[in-house]
């Protein structure tokens, strides 16, 4: 249903192709609801066009936690519900929907949309 990232607070960002640099990130406040997004570009950013994007997830929450296991670093704990989730419950819900919904995402097709 869901997945979870854990981001370094002091993380790591390439800044050009030859310098990767430690920089905080910014708080990420506001973002319940916004999309996670996956390019399957990384690390070629000439490949970064609007139509190699894929909305993967929603985000749901984030939070500022120490992670003794990993270095007694601060990271971002991100939580994030997959697309696929939202799409299954409209599927069951919208019956008039349930065939394009299948047809576009043909994983969904293995759910049982009569409980």
């Amino acid at each position: 249903m869901g997945f979870s990232l854990e981001i370094p607070l002091l993380g790591p960002v390439r800044l050009d192709e030859d310098e990767l640099r430690f920089t905080p990130l910014p708080k990420l406040t506001g973002m319940s609801g916004g999309g996670f997004w996956k390019a399957n570009v990384y690390p070629k950013p000439e490949e970064w066009t609007a139509n190699r994007f894929k909305l993967a997830a929603i985000h749901t929450t984030n939070t500022l936690k120490n992670c003794d296991s990993i270095n007694n670093e601060w990271y971002y704990f991100l939580r994030e519900v997959r697309v696929g989730h939202h799409l299954a419950l409209i599927a069951c819900d919208y019956s008039v929907l349930r065939n394009e919904i299948v047809d576009e995402w043909p994983i969904l097709n293995s759910r049982d949309f009569n409980k």
